[in-house]
């Protein structure tokens, strides 16, 4: 079942093999010898990352990787467990909802361990979107027979609440720990994770976890360095890749159109974000990086004020931030 790098047709890249997947590995290695139901997550895992690997650093490449990695999850990883699943069988639950679930849960996993920056980054966020494309495709019956497609990414919007809580580097660190290696290791996964999944659907990402996400910047931070970090980049990534989304649910709501969007959202709030985030990013002592994410956060949310008003007051959904290009589903 393992799909090798000679699918793609193109050579695999050697230098890029940086990434450690060795936590990513142990864990489908145990997901697999705990399986009820002959799901084979080592395969899936080793597959994901053989196409990874095979992108290298080029920008072409990695969108072949992520459609292939699509077509492997679905057609070659996800089919055989749908092919022989046995409704019959008394007690179980559906192995197909549980095969997906755990394949998001490896997505996840190697999300903490690709950089922002690193092409893989950007061929797992394309492999979800790829997904997310099938349209009416499906994939199993929930519990309330409605059967769930491929358009839904079923399961992912709740799994991400799930590893949100268990990824939270910052709970157990005292001030004393923020610069040891623990802290490191966790905020850096933190980070790189984050960055993946503000980058899902809207239907996946949606507004209201976006606002959830950005809101602990609205107070002056008063716990560790490593949460306020944490914080921090949490809202300067939802910013970047959702403001547009954002942006039109707040003047919808004004508007009147829109009414079952829980967070409270206004332009206070919205004004209110842009100020914390050039007051994080102000003091001598920020680095630069810091100050480009700012830059970009606060760009994205103008640009957001910005295409909103071009469209008549009708928005436009979540605005792509300049110079970046747009992802061709496939």
């Amino acid at each position: 079942m393992v799909l090798t790098t000679c699918t793609l047709g193109i050579t695999p890249n050697t230098e890029m093999g940086a990434v450690d997947f060795g936590p990513v590995e142990e864990a489908a290695a145990e997901w697999t010898r705990d399986s009820t139901h002959g799901g084979k997550y080592t395969d899936v895992f080793i597959a994901v990352r053989n196409l990874l690997t095979a992108a290298g650093d080029d920008a072409g490449s990695s969108a072949v990787a992520a459609t292939a990695i699509a077509n492997f999850i679905r057609d070659e990883a996800w089919k055989p467990v749908s092919a022989n699943y046995d409704a019959r069988r008394p007690g179980s639950a559906d192995d197909r909802e549980l095969f997906v679930i755990m394949c998001w849960r490896i997505m996840d996993y190697m999300a903490c361990c690709i950089p922002p920056h690193h092409p893989w980054h950007a061929a797992l966020v394309g492999a979800v979107r790829r997904l997310h494309a099938r349209g009416d495709e499906s994939i199993f019956s929930s519990p309330d027979k409605a059967y769930r497609k491929w358009s839904d990414l079923s399961e992912l919007c709740y799994n991400f609440w799930d590893f949100y809580d268990s990824m939270l580097p910052f709970e157990h660190l005292t001030n004393e720990e923020h610069d040891s290696p623990e802290a490191h290791k966790l905020v850096t996964e933190w980070k790189n994770w984050i960055s993946w999944f503000a980058q899902m659907p809207r239907d996946i990402a949606t507004p209201s976890i976006a606002v959830r996400a950005i809101e602990p910047i609205e107070e002056p931070a008063d716990s560790s360095p490593t949460k306020a970090e944490c914080e921090f980049w949490t809202a300067c990534e939802w910013l970047i890749h959702t403001a547009g989304t954002v942006f039109d649910v707040l003047m919808a709501r004004r508007a009147g159109r829109e009414q079952a969007v829980r967070p409270r959202l206004s332009m206070e709030r919205w004004e209110l974000w842009k100020r914390r985030l050039a007051e994080l990013a102000a003091p001598d002592g920020v680095d630069a990086e810091t100050k480009q994410r700012v830059a970009r956060a606060i760009a994205s949310m103008e640009a957001a004020e910005a295409a909103y008003r071009e469209a008549g007051g009708q928005g436009q959904g979540q605005v792509e931030e300049k110079g970046e290009e747009k992802d061709q589903e496939r």
